[in-house]
């Protein structure tokens, strides 16, 4: 993850196009998504709290956080694709 913030932030700082603005935009929404929601449900859980909602709630959660991924995996093979022909 954070390998992928260094990378398509130097990437955008020197040649800013809406393709790494869009995998940034997905890269940021992982993270938000991550440190938003999932980790205050893994501590809930973790003190016992409401387990079998929470469980629930960081299923439902991780598929957009897969979504996201799946999204910035697509656009990054693509990127290379046009940037390595």
């Amino acid at each position: 993850m954070t390998g992928q913030v260094f990378l398509h932030g130097y990437q955008a700082w020197f040649d800013m196009n809406l393709l790494n603005g869009i995998i940034l935009m997905g890269i940021a929404a992982s993270w938000v998504i991550t440190f938003g929601k999932e980790v205050p449900y893994h501590n809930k859980i973790s003190n016992g709290q409401d387990i079998k909602q929470n469980i629930t709630l960081l299923i439902v959660w991780n598929w957009s956080r897969v979504a996201a991924w799946t999204i910035v995996a697509i656009l990054q093979l693509y990127y290379l694709q046009q940037y390595m022909t």
